[in-house]
């Protein structure tokens, strides 16, 4: 995505030093609207999607990895576009999660709640059933984006989270359930109580 910008901005060689500013922005820009259209675009074709998933990823999470000083819609509108690729393709993209899992969830602790975080989430799910070892490593951040939640609306979802975090708390014995949630502060704690773990 980046380098499909960077080639339609005409970057190259013969480039007046003085203008990279406004050409920046102009890839910002133009990076945020292509990774939200692929995002809707996933959402309404769904499985057609698939050939391009991998590629798309790829392009996304080194924003998530590295967010500091990044456009905040750029880096919600990533974090979106990835749930909603995880949602429609998650045999796709659930085997990769553990390279990109805490700085997602970092991101998807950003965002207000809305139905494009809902499709974020349920992507969230769909990649936690169908590889839920790939996501262990990065509880703490899973269940701090899932607090990050004022009210999430969909009936349908907040049962996925509640299967979610059952789930692992079942996968979780010998106390690692208990000495993940003591890592989380308590309004966290207080907050995924409403899931009943």
């Amino acid at each position: 995505m980046a380098q499909l910008v960077w080639e339609g901005l005409g970057l190259g060689g013969g480039t007046d030093v003085r203008n990279w500013g406004s050409l920046v922005y102009q890839a910002i820009s133009i990076a945020n609207n292509a990774c939200w259209a692929i995002g809707e675009l996933a959402v309404k074709v769904r499985q057609e999607v698939s050939p391009i998933v991998l590629t798309v990823i790829s392009c996304l999470v080194p924003i998530l990895q590295h967010a500091e000083g990044l456009n905040k819609s750029l880096i919600e509108n990533s974090a979106i576009t990835l749930g909603r690729l995880a949602w429609v393709c998650p045999e796709l993209v659930s085997p990769h999660m553990e390279h990109f899992m805490q700085p997602w969830c970092t991101a998807l602790s950003m965002i207000r709640d809305d139905v494009e975080k809902e499709d974020a989430f349920r992507g969230l799910c769909a990649m936690v059933k169908a590889n839920p070892s790939g996501a262990l490593s990065s509880l703490v951040y899973m269940c701090t984006a899932i607090a990050s939640w004022h009210e999430i609306r969909s009936e349908d979802l907040h049962n996925e989270v509640c299967q979610v975090l059952h789930g692992y708390k079942q996968m979780l014995r010998n106390g690692a359930w208990d000495q993940c949630m003591s890592a989380l502060e308590p309004p966290i704690k207080e907050k995924l109580s409403k899931y009943q773990v």
